[in-house]
């Protein structure tokens, strides 16, 4: 199928939107719902894709950020971008900013033409359900095996707060927010080993931590699977753009090592308390 990358702005052909990268050994899963970069061609006459904000709203390069396979980590990541189908929203969300969105976090607009009811679903039949399908068969295995399961849901964040979120956010954004839903997401031993090779590591390149600022992780995924009494653990974890993207948006591919080895430092830490 063909699709429109927002990053070359060209044609591409695509043969999996849903990508599924598997270790030897499967200890923990990372979930990356916003890397993609790619809107289906029969979305192109819907949608203002001549706006920035399709690139912008993406969490790019997240796919390398949390590449954590070496490691143990079943890594699931959506090739389709988050302003066409959202999959860290709940599938009944039909708000302005839901599962399939109208508006930027700028509050721009990103349709042109609303879609059918028809056209609707099959966004969701095609982009969301096999996603979530996917996400949802490798945390019940991992949890079978081994009692318990730690889903790590990978995320990157603007330096710049978005209109839609001025009311929300008083103050500058960290490098680092750890979203816990105030603690409720994981197990307390789990979230404190987190915390504390997460603000150890990011001492390595001078960045700050903050914890459930700006963002919680009360929305979506987060929500759907964070149950630590009944053996499922779930963190969120972002990282700000400004650490790894030069002003002309391109990626600053050393530094995005150094994230990842920071990432990959905490989760060996961790996994050994799932």
């Amino acid at each position: 199928m063909v699709y429109y990358n927002v990053l070359t702005k060209k044609q591409e052909e695509l043969e999996n939107v849903v990508i599924v990268d598997e270790p030897k050994e499967k200890k923990f899963v990372v979930c990356i719902p916003h890397c993609g970069v790619y809107i289906p061609e029969m979305c192109l006459s819907h949608l203002n894709i001549e706006s920035e904000r399709f690139f912008h709203d993406a969490d790019v390069y997240t796919d390398i950020l949390f590449d954590l396979v070496d490691i143990g980590g079943v890594v699931i990541k959506t090739m389709i971008n988050r302003d066409v189908v959202d999959p860290n929203r709940a599938r009944t969300n039909d708000t302005k900013e839901g599962v399939i969105r109208s508006i930027s976090f700028d509050k721009t607009k990103l349709i042109k033409h609303r879609y059918s009811p028809e056209e609707r679903e099959l966004l969701l039949k095609q982009f969301y359900d096999p996603f979530h399908r996917r996400l949802k068969k490798e945390i019940e295995s991992i949890r079978k095996k081994y009692g318990r399961v730690l889903l790590l849901n990978g995320h990157s964040m603007a330096d710049q707060i978005p209109a839609t979120r001025k009311k929300k956010e008083q103050r500058k954004r960290p490098d680092f927010c750890l979203g816990t839903q105030d603690g409720m997401s994981a197990d307390e031993k789990i979230l404190q080993v987190f915390e504390k090779s997460l603000r150890a590591n990011a001492k390595k390149i001078n960045a700050a931590v903050e914890v459930n600022y700006p963002f919680k992780g009360y929305t979506g995924i987060t929500s759907q699977y964070a149950r630590p009494s009944q053996g499922y653990h779930s963190i969120v974890l972002e990282v700000n753009k400004r650490l790894y993207l030069e002003e002309n948006k391109k990626p600053r591919y050393n530094m995005i090592k150094k994230i990842n080895a920071i990432i990959a430092n905490i989760m060996v830490d961790v996994v050994q308390y799932i």
